[in-house]
């Protein structure tokens, strides 16, 4: 209503000698923020998820993530974000809203970064390595569940920072790859349920 600061909360260590971190977007739910975090005296291939009282910034909690979380998503009972690999792929993490349990992963290949996943319509959907990847939210009954589908070229690695957007229709809007060598790159709208591109703008300059 006013601006004013209403409480602010640190995730570094108490005490010791100044460390370096960092965080990411977080999410809120339920009156609770996640929140990714980094800093210097988890070592280089891990974070942390904390849990704070959206009201008055308290710590409910912190969990071991791997490095360099994305944003957390979240629907239903899920919460999901991906991880770094610290030397292999980036690995998308489902975990249970209540208990924080992981639930099911899935394993990029080698040279795939971390990218904030797109819930929408009972789905997760990644973009990373140029491969646009699709998961049921709820999994698929194991610890590592594969990609309902997958579409390779759906977009340059420079544009993996840019997730997909749910469209109406069950369609997804993406940053596609380009039209042809030299070309800028393109918005194409997918069907969500298959991948495959149904309308593709001009280029972007």
């Amino acid at each position: 209503g006013t601006g004013a600061l209403v409480w602010e909360q640190s995730l570094l260590p108490a005490g010791g000698p100044q460390v370096g971190g960092d965080v990411a977007t977080p999410a809120l739910r339920n009156g609770v923020l996640w929140i990714p975090f980094w800093h210097d005296g988890l070592g280089p291939c891990a974070g942390g998820l904390a849990r704070l009282d959206a009201a008055t910034g308290s710590i409910l909690g912190t969990d071991a993530t791997g490095a360099g979380s994305s944003p957390v998503v979240t629907t239903g009972a899920i919460v999901a974000s991906t991880e770094g690999g610290c030397g292999a792929g980036a690995q998308l993490v489902v975990r249970d809203l209540t208990t924080r349990e992981v639930l099911w992963t899935h394993r990029f290949p080698a040279g795939s970064g971390v990218a904030t996943p797109t819930i929408a319509g009972g789905r997760l959907f990644v973009l990373t390595g140029g491969t646009l990847y699709a998961f049921a939210a709820d999994g698929c009954g194991a610890d590592v569940c594969a990609p309902l589908w997958s579409e390779p070229g759906a977009g340059s690695t420079v544009f993996d920072f840019l997730r997909p957007a749910a469209g109406p229709g069950g369609t997804l809007v993406t940053v596609g790859a380009s039209s042809g060598p030299g070309t800028a790159a393109t918005i194409v709208v997918r069907d969500a349920a298959t991948g495959m591109g149904v309308r593709t703008s001009v280029d972007l300059v």
